[in-house]
């Protein structure tokens, strides 16, 4: 997974991401969206309104309500159709909040049936200095075998830091998504000398990252010939289950 914006390549396990994508792809079909829409209808969990302008030029627009027996109730789909070829131009969407809904964004669609170019499957563009997370050649984090959620995840806290103070920068790296020894070092191990560990707090549930969990903690280190502490409370570290690597847990952000 090449993340452009965060210059960051994930080396991943992922035996979803076929089916993941052939979902996708069936929900964007333009030959199929019309059908999956009154299939829900049928089913309860869709309202849908029609506007289909007597200008051909203008696009018929489908909005599509989702109803609270759905799976995604608050949730509203503005669909622009060609009058002419039927395909849809655009998606709209929107998300009820204070009994309104707000805009949150447009999925457009351009080129049906050109062919794809090669360019589009190599990362050449991927620059050297990229941040590399390598969780294909490597098991990353730690085993959780009988331990609670909570318990691992205080667990991988402490091991990472550890790790740290001992300047042991491929395991820290293992422990944090499986990035590289040299860029561990290159983060924390220049300038900075990790003493101790103060305080780990209880873990607490990540809303907005099903299964994971936030992890405060406090640790002291030595920068300058000054020894700081560097509490780590406002949200804490982000731990939880490595992706198709069952049972092993890791950091995954906080820091």
């Amino acid at each position: 997974v090449w993340l452009k914006k965060k210059n960051v390549l994930a080396l991943i396990r992922d035996g979803n991401v076929a089916a993941r994508l052939l979902k996708l792809a069936e929900e964007c079909d333009p030959k199929r969206a019309v059908e999956r829409l009154y299939d829900l209808k049928a089913k309860g969990e869709v309202s849908i309104e029609i506007n289909q302008p007597s200008d051909r030029s203008k696009p018929i627009v489908l909005t599509v309500t989702y109803l609270p027996r759905s799976s995604s109730p608050h949730t509203r789909e503005v669909f622009l159709v060609d009058q002419a070829t039927k395909l849809v131009m655009a998606v709209k969407l929107y998300e009820l909040k204070d009994g309104e809904y707000v805009y949150k964004g447009v999925q457009e669609y351009y080129d049906y049936n050109q062919p794809i170019e090669a360019k589009m499957f190599t990362l050449d563009e991927v620059p050297a200095d990229a941040l590399q997370l390598d969780q294909v050649t490597q098991e990353i984090g730690l085993v959780q075998g009988q331990l609670s959620d909570k318990e691992i995840a205080v667990k991988v806290v402490q091991r990472f830091f550890e790790a740290l103070i001992a300047k042991d920068y491929a395991e820290a790296g293992r422990i944090y998504q499986g990035i590289s020894a040299e860029k561990m070092e290159e983060f924390y191990g220049k300038g900075v000398r990790f003493v101790r560990i103060v305080s780990i707090g209880e873990p607490t549930p990540e809303s907005k990252y099903d299964g994971k969990l936030r992890v405060p903690c406090t640790v002291e280190f030595e920068k300058d010939g000054q020894i700081s502490q560097w509490p780590i409370y406002k949200k804490g570290l982000l731990v939880g289950p490595v992706n198709n690597q069952p049972g092993q847990w890791a950091i995954f952000g906080g820091i």
